[in-house]
């Protein structure tokens, strides 16, 4: 991830190794488990370098790969991963256009109404994540 500390801010790159069919290395927020099982990837903070990686990526047995590999699979076809999917996305659409709609308009016009509601979806990150997320899902489904 691009940032470690700021706590449920997970990126697309983590489902794109999901996508791809590959188990994760993550290093990323400290509440990831929060959001994906820990069974689903590799956390790199409990190794303490990057050799003790390597040797343990190096011994790892083909039934443990298999079920890194299974985690993934029954988490991506749960209901918990649909926050990250198109699901999600459409819940927090519709949830983030009656928080606006609900909204005191400045400007009774159309125009301003208009105005005033990509405003606030703009300027929304967690909206921003979600239409990433959308992204991956249409590409990668």
């Amino acid at each position: 991830e691009n940032i470690s500390n700021e706590y449920g801010a997970i990126t697309e790159k983590i489902f794109d190794c999901f996508a791809a069919g590959c188990i994760p290395i993550y290093l990323g927020v400290p509440n990831v488990t929060d959001y994906i099982p820990k069974e689903c990837f590799i956390d790199f903070r409990d190794f303490k370098d990057f050799d003790e990686l390597y040797l343990y990526l190096q011994g790892m047995k083909e039934s443990e790969y298999s079920k890194y590999i299974e985690a993934i699979k029954s988490f991506m076809l749960s209901e918990k991963y649909d926050e990250f999917n198109s699901v999600g996305y459409i819940r927090y659409m519709e949830d983030a256009i009656s928080r606006v709609q609900k909204l005191p308009i400045k400007k009774r016009t159309v125009l301003g109404a208009k105005i005033e509601w990509i405003i606030k979806i703009i300027t929304s990150f967690r909206l921003f994540r979600d239409r990433k997320r959308l992204w991956f899902e249409v590409l990668f489904s």
